[in-house]
């Protein structure tokens, strides 16, 4: 079985024809589209969700007519080194850290967030865990994270508070009694009363990768969340 190698966020381009900076950007906006839509789709009522576009079906596989390839190649949680299924991109650890985020999950709502109609609040209802928000801000999806992020204070009625984004980098909280300060921007952060350990990397079958359900061991099918 082949060991994954991490591939950095801002690492080189993906594709022949990618400057690194718009490569590396690209891997950002993923990472963060794979957050925000797995759990607005669960708010709304969705009881599982899987990502389909795991890894290339074949090493080295190109064709610049396949138009799914064009909407999607560079989208793909893993790749190929040589033939051996190693490289892990960055919407990869972003996966394993939402699929460790979201283990036990019985409901996702959205939770009033003041006159901000731009911020994103989601708290997060895990059996036997504590308490869990997923918090971001409106904005372009493109030039959106070249704004500064704003601090958003929370009441949280918690003794432990630990934050992390969606690129795995903890986040400062600032805890006063029953309420946590914490910059929030486009980019989605967890505010969890857990420690946030890295996720620890799945093991990928040989010979074809198939999907990688990303909720596991969820529970909103059942409850109806």
């Amino acid at each position: 079985m082949p060991r994954l190698t991490r591939k950095p966020l801002p690492g080189p381009a993906v594709g022949r024809s990618s400057p690194p900076e718009l490569s590396a950007r690209r891997d950002r906006i993923n990472c963060r589209r794979i957050v925000t839509r797995n759990i607005l789709a669960l708010a709304a009522g969705v009881g599982r969700t899987a990502c389909w576009n795991l890894a290339p079906e074949i090493p080295g596989y190109r064709d610049r007519l396949n138009l799914m390839g064009f909407l999607f190649g560079k989208l793909a949680l893993l790749d190929y080194d040589g033939t051996e299924l190693s490289v892990r991109h960055p919407s990869a650890d972003t996966f394993a850290l939402l699929a460790a985020q979201l283990k036990d999950v019985e409901r996702v709502r959205r939770v009033a967030a003041g006159q901000d109609p731009d911020l994103y609040v989601y708290a997060v209802e895990r059996h036997g865990r504590g308490a869990l928000e997923v918090i971001w801000t409106a904005g372009d999806v493109f030039a959106g994270e070249e704004l500064a992020a704003t601090p958003v204070a929370r009441s949280w009625p918690h003794t432990q508070a630990h934050a992390v984004d969606a690129f795995g980098t903890p986040v400062p909280v600032t805890h006063d009694g029953g309420v946590v300060t914490l910059p929030v921007s486009v980019t989605p952060v967890f505010l969890s009363t857990e420690p946030m350990s890295e996720p620890t990397p799945w093991p990928v079958p040989e010979p074809a990768p198939g999907s990688a359900t990303a909720r596991p061991e969820g529970r909103c099918g059942r409850s109806g969340g």
